[in-house]
């Protein structure tokens, strides 16, 4: 074997990628570390090099630089992954502050509206927490649609910091609602019932959450159930979560429990009893100058909205440092047959507007048994509510196809992702 005298034996050296190994020539000296590379040395004064002792010779630096080995060459493309890596990292970063107004900086403005009709008991419910909100940019508008028991009247008086919007009668909640937006100007604009209570960062955690995702345009809080007791640890709902029978529930079913509230994230939709909706995205949904559709009147204009939006594009965002208290059914309308009928209509109408024939088809079991055990029930409360519902259905279902024609014509959401927001489920709601 050849001795090591100034030179290197034949050293297999492994490629990049377990290919062929290259070997060293045999007559070529042994590599010496450059001076700038070695440890340093005490002098003779007993400092080391860069303490003032002797300098590397001229060109060492240079003659280093040849010695390192030569860089791995870069995919293609390699500069634009950088780039989006910086941007995604800016993201990041600016999701991470929060939004708070300070000097010199002007909050976005929101815009509260309440509907208003007979709901003078409840009036000591909302405005008080609405008055401990601390996002300072926030106004309220309370649309009366037709009030006979002088709550118009009582808000006005005791609360004049809130203004009142007549409408004269009965116009539904989605009128209502249309009104109230055209009446306020802010980026913002919040969707509130009477029989909510809120905690007082509410508002500015929705207005936060939106703030952080540029790409969502309505946003959902915790809400826990309100009786007349108080305030119970019981989930009401936090979010829209679509299930097959085409129902929306209020929670994911597998997380009902209060301590199983989920991390920030993305859900199908808000309920309108406390949602913060970006104004920019309600303008893109409105069509003839109807965001809510007043063609059915009340019940599932939320969630026919919440379809609209992913069909456009949009986001929802559930935060849960939002945090508030509903009573379900706290503003309910009368129990008539006519009111009974307009959730069993509008559940049909929104599915006919928005839904894809291929997802009713594939969740058709969930879908009729859900029905039938809305016609069990209806039978035993209000059977002429049925009847109501069926003419209803067949009088506006004309209407609803030609709304669904426009809608195809400016979606911008694929079809596996619309099917992607039903729950993969048993649970009928």
């Amino acid at each position: 074997m050849p001795a090591r005298a100034g030179g290197r034996l034949h050293e297999p050296v492994r490629g990049r990628r377990g290919g062929p190994a290259r070997r060293q020539p045999l007559d070529r000296p042994a590599r010496r570390r450059p001076a700038l590379l070695r440890h340093p040395q005490p002098a003779a004064g007993g400092r080391a090099h860069g303490a003032g002792g002797p300098r590397a010779p001229p060109g060492a630096r240079r003659r280093h630089r040849r010695a390192q080995p030569a860089p791995r060459a870069r995919h293609r493309g390699g500069a634009a992954a950088r780039r989006r890596r910086r941007r995604a990292a800016g993201r990041l970063a600016s999701r991470a502050r929060p939004l708070r107004p300070g000097a010199g900086v002007s909050p976005p403005r929101v815009g509260a509206i309440l509907v208003n009709l007979d709901c003078g008991a409840l009036v000591d419910l909302v405005f008080p927490s609405l008055a401990k909100q601390t996002w300072p940019a926030l106004e309220i508008v309370v649309v009366d649609n037709g009030s006979t028991d002088g709550s118009a009247e009582r808000i006005e008086r005791e609360f004049p910091g809130a203004r009142v919007i007549r409408l004269g009668h009965n116009a539904g909640f989605s009128a209502a609602l249309n009104a109230g937006i055209r009446a306020t100007t802010g980026a913002y604009v919040l969707s509130l019932n009477f029989d909510v209570v809120l905690e007082p960062e509410f508002v500015a955690a929705l207005v936060e959450a939106l703030e952080r995702r540029p790409e969502a345009g309505w946003a959902a809080g915790a809400m826990r159930q309100l009786r007349p007791q108080g305030v119970v640890d019981a989930i009401d709902c936090y979010g829209h979560w679509l299930l097959p029978s085409r129902y929306v529930y209020g929670c994911d079913p597998a997380r009902r429990r209060p301590d199983e509230y989920p991390a920030e994230c993305l859900v199908f939709g808000a309920s309108a009893c406390a949602a913060l909706y970006r104004r920019r995205m309600l303008e893109d949904l409105a069509l003839d100058g109807e965001i809510f559709d007043e063609d059915l009147f009340a019940y599932f204009e939320d969630v026919d909205l919440d379809w609209r939006a992913q069909q456009r594009g949009w986001r929802c965002v559930f935060t849960p440092a939002a945090r508030g208290a509903h009573m379900r059914g706290g503003t309910g309308l009368d129990k008539r047959a006519e009111v009974a009928a307009l959730p069993v209509a509008n559940r049909f109408l929104v599915m006919l507007k928005n839904d894809a024939p291929s997802e009713v088809a594939r969740h058709l079991g969930p879908i009729l048994l859900r029905t039938l055990r809305d016609v069990a029930m209806h039978l035993r409360a209000h059977p002429r509510s049925l009847l109501i519902a069926l003419g209803r259905l067949v009088r506006l279902a004309p209407r609803m196809l030609a709304k669904r024609r426009r809608l195809r014509a400016t979606r911008r959401t694929s079809r596996a992702y619309l099917a992607s927001l039903t729950l993969r489920t048993r649970f009928l709601g």
